[in-house]
């Protein structure tokens, strides 16, 4: 073979080309560069080759390796792996943990309520900020939306189980499923609400069923008790009546019984009434300038108010047997109206609900039209001019020296000139707000 003596050039192709050293000899000039392998994955690491014709044991024909120390976890570690989430790059692509096969799916939760949008996933092996492992919110920009959220009645999907808009306020609000936040809301949401019963969630912690009055005064009005106007319970040393809570009576329904409710509590107002629980056109109205967390705050507070400005009715208005009487159930145009009532610095049965510094006067009550004010027994703008009148009415009220039997009547007034000779005769009213 001409092409075999020691001129030659050593090649791999199982001939000693050159005659010196044997067959395919290191050197030859086609061999190949081995790359040490230590951690036999098929991938070594950069750094002197050995050059031959045919793969030495623990050794590879490429640099691709980032790891080749088998006792630190290198036989796993190489450009074939798989990205695992172990803090580590496991695939020698110069990034850790980049698309590992047992990533997470994160979605966005932008309203911040623990459920993400499904539309939005990123597959990452630590949790990226704003963002949920859940993916069932069908609203990510309101927090009130998500799968775990009760139905209410807004005319949304609140819980995100695909039903739609399962209430409608127009036509459900005041019902067991969909209660307002008192008769005011279902007066102004629901289409043509009417007298009588429905259900309210003032504190959105349990529907409750409760009297509106839909048609006085522009309706919306909420009940909250009821006094008979002849028996003690509910008048102003009934403190347990007015301050402890302990719920009794229907307020669902206009029958005459004395009666509180947890909308004395719950029901925030501005506006008050107290009508007759047999004809709705005997009342007396007002409104106050500010908003009242409800009437339980007022008198649990003991802090007198009366700013309340006549919206309709008046005391000579109410319910009573001696009705229409111009003589001895007119009003004091001095008058005020609001909470806690006096007309005189009288306090001679421990004040009014349990607040024993409160001056009572003749009839002061827990809801009161009256003076709010030491009186002289000549009422008006101008004291002298205007003198015999109702100069101190109340709802929850009581006359002068309570330790006198005949003087107990829940719903009273004093008629300066004639004690309550003329006006103990009040009939059932009812107490609403709004």
């Amino acid at each position: 073979n001409a092409a075999t003596n020691p001129t030659s050039y050593e090649i791999c192709d199982g001939v000693d080309n050159n005659c010196a050293n044997g067959i395919d000899e290191a050197g030859a000039l086609n061999a190949t560069n081995w790359y040490v392998d230590d951690d036999g994955d098929g991938f070594g690491l950069a750094g002197t080759p050995i050059s031959s014709c045919t793969q030495p044991t623990g050794y590879a024909d490429n640099t691709a390796d980032c790891n080749d120390d088998s006792s630190n976890g290198g036989t796993d570690i190489h450009p074939n792996a798989s990205e695992i989430c172990n803090s580590t790059d496991d695939d020698c692509d110069g990034t850790v943990d980049d698309g590992a096969v047992d990533a997470t799916i994160w979605y966005l939760d932008n309203d911040g309520d623990g459920y993400g949008n499904a539309s939005s996933g990123t597959l990452s092996c630590a949790q990226l900020g704003g963002t949920v492992q859940d993916a069932t919110d069908c609203d990510d920009t309101q927090a009130t939306i998500n799968s775990a959220a009760l139905e209410v009645c807004d005319g949304q999907d609140n819980d995100c189980d695909g039903g739609g808009t399962e209430f409608d306020p127009t036509s459900d609000m005041g019902t067991a499923a969909c209660p307002g936040a008192s008769c005011n809301e279902i007066l102004n949401t629901r289409s043509a609400p009417t007298d009588g019963p429905h259900f309210i969630d003032p504190a959105r912690t349990g529907a409750f069923e409760v009297y509106c009055d839909m048609s006085s005064v522009g309706g919306g009005w909420t009940l909250i008790a009821k006094l008979d106007g002849t028996s003690s319970t509910g008048n102003r040393v009934d403190t347990g009546f007015w301050r402890d809570r302990n719920y009794q009576g229907d307020i669902t329904a206009l029958s005459a019984e004395n009666a509180i409710g947890i909308s004395y509590e719950t029901v925030a107002f501005s506006d008050v009434m107290v009508r007759s629980l047999n004809t709705a056109a005997r009342h007396i109205a007002w409104r106050h300038p500010g908003n009242h967390t409800s009437v339980y705050d007022v008198v649990d507070a003991g802090s007198r108010i009366n700013d309340g400005q006549l919206l309709s009715g008046g005391i000579q208005n109410l319910d009573y047997d001696a009705y229409p009487d111009p003589t001895h159930h007119n009003d004091c145009s001095a008058n005020k109206y609001g909470f806690l009532g006096y007309d005189y610095s009288y306090n001679i049965t421990g004040g009014i609900a349990g607040h024993t510094g409160l001056a009572h006067g003749h009839a002061g009550g827990v809801v009161a039209a009256s003076l709010f004010r030491q009186g002289s027994g000549n009422y008006g703008p101008h004291d002298g001019i205007e003198t015999r009148c109702v100069s101190d009415w109340g709802f929850g009220a009581g006359y002068h020296d309570m330790n006198i039997a005949s003087e107990l009547n829940n719903i009273n007034a004093h008629w300066w000139g004639a004690g309550n000779t003329y006006t103990s005769d009040f009939n059932p009213h009812g107490l609403f707000v709004r």
